[in-house]
């Protein structure tokens, strides 16, 4: 990626983002780097560290404490560190993935009863994210779309955030975005699934991060010889590789250490 590290006082950073359309790693503790308990400057200089591009997160994640199961829909109580998240992003110079809402919020699993955000709590979100402005964000307004309410939230953000780099993610895995979009995400089920090239390769699925990690369950590390393989497989046919951090609430050195290696050609 040829990008030269500088210092900004204590903390870790880049000169330059890197090129969002050409290959690059992003990894994030996607359910808890807004919890207000995650050392955002360690997680962020670690990843800084490994070559890693974009830090991405679920903005409504699907838990609310390590460990723990269910959802947090007290989407106020976010506004104090997606600010501080954004403002880190930025000094040092790595995209922040933001994935708005996750479309399955609805579903009864890991916890959760099923019930859904309300349409106030969504305005909340959007509210937030407008606040900080588009500068080195990329902004998934839906993971996974597919009802109520996330089609209220993916229509809500594509008419107030059109100044924003906008990814679509239409049921997982679309081959496509709609016009108005900069680029789509793709959730592929396993290690060897076809994955369009131009699309943003995000391992946020729960079949693969189990093939991927440590004992096969979604609990455990990543293994750092499967994130060679699968990154570097997404490397070389030109496509963004993206490791979810899903259930921990530190960055995964296993997965770090593997997209470090290919973005070092190691």
């Amino acid at each position: 990626m040829g990008r030269l590290k500088s210092l900004i006082g204590l903390q870790k950073g880049y000169k330059n983002y890197c090129d969002p359309d050409a290959f690059h790693t992003g990894h994030g503790l996607v359910n808890f780097m807004l919890n207000g308990k995650v050392d955002i400057d360690d997680a962020i200089d670690k990843m800084v560290e490994a070559g890693v591009g974009a830090c991405q997160i679920e903005f409504c994640g699907w838990t609310a404490e390590s460990g723990s199961t269910g959802r947090n829909w007290d989407t106020e109580s976010k506004r104090v560190p997606y600010k501080r998240l954004a403002e880190r992003c930025r000094q040092s110079k790595i995209w922040l993935f933001v994935s708005a809402y996750n479309g399955n919020g609805h579903i009864a699993k890991w916890g959760h009863d099923g019930t859904p955000p309300t349409h106030a709590q969504l305005d909340t979100v959007v509210d937030i994210i407008k606040a900080n402005g588009p500068e080195g964000i990329l902004l998934q307004p839906v993971g996974e779309l597919q009802a109520e309410p996330g089609y209220y939230m993916e229509k809500k953000m594509r008419r107030e955030c059109s100044n924003f780099r906008l990814v679509w993610n239409e049921h997982s895995r679309p081959t496509s975005k709609p016009a108005g979009y900069w680029a789509f995400a793709y959730h592929p089920n396993s290690m060897g699934s076809s994955v369009p090239r131009d699309a943003i390769a995000n391992t946020d699925t729960g079949s693969i991060i189990a093939e991927m990690s440590h004992g096969g369950t979604k609990s455990q590390r990543y293994r750092v010889d499967k994130v060679v393989e699968w990154a570097g497989r997404m490397k070389a046919q030109g496509t963004r590789a993206y490791i979810y951090g899903f259930w921990h609430q530190d960055v995964d050195p296993n997965a770090l250490e593997g997209l470090s290696r290919v973005w070092r050609h190691e």
